[in-house]
C-alpha cells in the first residue's frame, strides 16, 4: 500500500502468502514429514520469501499497465520478462540448504524440516509468482492508462522519500564523478566497516551463561576406589554444604542460604548440585563445594553455573578433550602434563 498506493495490487501480493504456506503443508505431507515445531519455524522464516517473487512480478506488471498496455498483456509480458530472474533466485535460497538435507549428522536431522520447509516455500512462491499473480492482475487490474497512473499522496511521507531519494542522486553523482571520489568512498566504506566489526566483535564464547540458579559440581577419585570410598569422599562436600542448608538466612561466612543440595556416587567418582534461594549469589558457593574436596587425596572436584545454553559443566563455554590409549600406563604421563 506504501508503494503502489492502490489496494488491487496490494491484494493480489497478500494472497501468495496462505497460498504458499498451505502447499508447503501439502508438499510437507507428500513427503512424508509432519508440521511440527521446526518446520513451523522454517515456514516463519519463509513468510517473508515468500511474497519476493509474487513482489517483482506484480510490479513488472503494473509497470507495464502504466506503460499503457492492456491488462491481459500487461500479465502476460510481465511474468514472462521476470521468471528467469525470480527463479535463479530462489535457487540460489535451495542450494544453501542442501548440505543441511544430506547431513546425517544430528545437527542435520535437526535443522533439515526448516531446510525443507524454506526451500518447499520458496519454490512454491515462484510457481505462484508466474500463474496465480498474473491471473489475478489480468482479471483485478482492469483500470485505464490515466486511472493506473493517479497517485494517492501521502503528505509526510513522499516529502521526506523526495529529499532522501535528491539526497541519494547527489551522492551517487559525486562518487562516480571521478576515479578519485570513488575510490574514496570504497575506502572509506571498508575502514568504516572494519572498525564497526571490530568494535562489536563478540567473543569466540559469545553464549552468555546467563544466570541459571544452579552449580553442578564433578568429583574425580583415584583409580580403583570403589562406590563406599566416593561416598566417604562426597560427603565431605555434603557436610560442608549442610551448614548452608540448615541456616535460617544466610550461612557462615556471609555465603547466600542453599535452597537444594544433592550428590550422587557410582564407583569410579561422583556428581552433585546445589541451588540458592538468592540466584544472584549462586556462584558464591563454587568454593564451598569444592574446597573440601581438593583436599581429600587424590581427589579433584570442578564446579560451575549451569549455562542456559548448554547441558554440560561450562555449558557453552566448555572445551571437551578425550585422550585414548591402549593401556593407563601411556595415558598417564599426558594427563600429567595438563
Amino acid at each position: 500500500m506504501l508503494f503502489l498506493r492502490s489496494f488491487r495490487p496490494t491484494f493480489i501480493i497478500m494472497l501468495a502468502i496462505p497460498v504458499s504456506v498451505i502447499g508447503t503443508f501439502v508438499a510437507i505431507s507428500w513427503l512424508g514429514l509432519s508440521v511440527n515445531v521446526i518446520s513451523l519455524a522454517g515456514l516463519a522464516f519463509a513468510v517473508g520469501m515468500v511474497v519476493d517473487a509474487s513482489i517483482v512480478s506484480q510490479e513488472n506488471i503494473y509497470r507495464l499497465k502504466q506503460s499503457g498496455m492492456t491488462s491481459l498483456m500487461a500479465s502476460y509480458n510481465g511474468s514472462r520478462q521476470v521468471w528467469a530472474p525470480i527463479l535463479g533466485s530462489a535457487l540460489t535460497t535451495v542450494v544453501v540448504f542442501i548440505p543441511i538435507l544430506l547431513l546425517d549428522l544430528p545437527i542435520g536431522q535437526l535443522f533439515r524440516d526448516i531446510g525443507i520447509a524454506i526451500s518447499v516455500s520458496v519454490l512454491i512462491s515462484v510457481l505462484i509468482s508466474v500463474t496465480l499473480i498474473p491471473t489475478l492482475a489480468a482479471k483485478v487490474l482492469k483500470e485505464s492508462k490515466d486511472e493506473i497512473n493517479k497517485t494517492r499522496s501521502i503528505i509526510f511521507v513522499d516529502k521526506f522519500a523526495s529529499k532522501f531519494a535528491k539526497v541519494i542522486q547527489n551522492y551517487a553523482f559525486w562518487s562516480t564523478n571521478s576515479l578519485k571520489f570513488g575510490l574514496s568512498v570504497v575506502f572509506g566504506l571498508i575502514f568504516t566497516a572494519t572498525a564497526i566489526i571490530t568494535f562489536f566483535l563478540p567473543p569466540l564464547d559469545y553464549l552468555p551463561d546467563g544466570n541459571r540458579n544452579f552449580v553442578f559440581a564433578r568429583i574425580m577419585v583415584p583409580s580403583g576406589y570403589n562406590k563406599e570410598a566416593t561416598i566417604d569422599i562426597s560427603r565431605a562436600m555434603e557436610k560442608a554444604a549442610q551448614p548452608l542448608w540448615e541456616a535460617e538466612k544466610d550461612g557462615p561466612f556471609g555465603k547466600p542460604k542453599i535452597a537444594r543440595f544433592f550428590f550422587v556416587a557410582y564407583s569410579g567418582g561422583a556428581f552433585a548440585g546445589a541451588a540458592t534461594e538468592n540466584p544472584d549469589r549462586v556462584k558464591e558457593i563454587l568454593p564451598v563445594l569444592t574446597k573440601p574436596i581438593r583436599s581429600q587425596p587424590g581427589a579433584r572436584a570442578f564446579a560451575q553455573q549451569a549455562s542456559l545454553f548448554g547441558r554440560s559443566v561450562g555449558g557453552a563455554r566448555v572445551i571437551k578433550l578425550e585422550i585414548t590409549g591402549s593401556s593407563l600406563e601411556l595415558i598417564q604421563p599426558t594427563l600429567k602434563k595438563l
